[in-house]
């Protein structure tokens, strides 16, 4: 018995750090020598760990704007009540090397104020 839940724990444990890797992605993923500006409405906000991302219109499509930790936006001046749905902002940063439509930022300005991220 004490074998088989030593067996099921390992599982949920493998599981659970599997999962924590997908969500927290590489920087590598991101072709750094292609630094682009987008400006635009944004069209959906999420300010939870472990980064922080916005839904920012750019090549007619919706495309995923990966910011900082929540801990560092909000150290770094970038609250979550200044980036509200249907606000234009701009952000500076890095698009996917695969071609998925999301983009790791450097740099959000709001309200005029640039903010560097990383």
């Amino acid at each position: 018995m004490r074998a088989f839940l030593a067996a099921i724990a390992a599982f949920v444990i493998t599981i659970g750090v599997a999962s924590s890797l997908q969500a927290h992605h590489g920087w590598s993923n991101y072709d750094a020598s292609q630094k682009v500006t987008v400006k635009s409405p944004v069209l959906k906000l999420n300010y939870e760990n472990p980064h922080a991302s916005v839904v920012l219109s750019y090549k007619n499509a919706d495309w995923t704007f990966v910011l900082a930790p929540v801990s560092r936006m909000e150290s770094r001046g970038a609250k979550m009540e200044m980036i509200t749905v249907g606000k234009t902002i701009s952000v500076t940063g890095y698009p996917d090397k695969n071609g998925a439509k999301e983009m790791r930022v450097e740099y959000i300005t709001i309200d005029g104020a640039d903010i560097q991220l990383r």
